[in-house]
Order: C-alpha cells, then structure tokens, then sequence
C-alpha cells in the first residue's frame, strides 16, 4: 500500500481537481499543463509572499505553466483569482516553479 510509505501519486487528474475544488475557479477553464525547462514568468503572482517554504532547496529548474481560458467578459479580477489558484498548485507541487497564463 503506497500510504504507508507516505508517498503521494501526482497526476494530471489530481491537479484538475484541486483547481476545481475551488469556487474561485467556476469562470476559469483549465486549457493545458506543460511542464518546461527552466524559470518562466507568467500572469500571476505569490498571493502567500509572508509564507516560506522550508521544504525546497531554493533551486528548481523546471516550470508548470498552466493555461487558462477566461468563461466570462469583462471580470476585472481574472488575474487575482488565477494567482490564488497557481499558489495553491504551487503548495501541493513544490518541486515545480509554478505559473498561469491566460490564453
């Protein structure tokens, strides 16, 4: 049994449901992932910058870049919800520089 080894099995239909978890989500749609070699900037930002993370080495060489398609017009905070997002991806996948981009 993996559990008690305390190993966690990260998949693609693991992180649709964590960003779907979210009620922040309802007007984002999940376009793609792509996992990319070195440091990439996107949209978002840290909306957690007070928290440390004591887990990471401080070097991580590849990015997440999830893609986001926007449901509805003319939400002025589009970018504030997708930074929340990424930062709880950012929590669950601590061995990725996480990012979002809107397409």
């Amino acid at each position: 049994m993996i559990s008690s080894y305390g190993l966690t099995i990260k998949t693609k239909v693991e992180l649709i449901r964590l960003i779907r978890s979210y009620e922040a989500a309802k007007d984002l749609s999940l376009h793609s992932i792509q996992i990319v070699d070195g440091l990439r900037d996107g949209v978002t930002y840290d909306v957690n910058p007070f928290l440390t993370d004591e887990l990471r080495d401080g070097f991580v060489s590849k990015t997440m870049l999830l893609q986001f398609r926007i449901t509805t017009k003319d939400y002025f905070t589009d970018q504030d919800v997708l930074s929340f997002l990424i930062t709880q991806v950012q929590l669950a996948y601590p061995e990725f520089h996480c990012i979002g981009v809107f397409v």
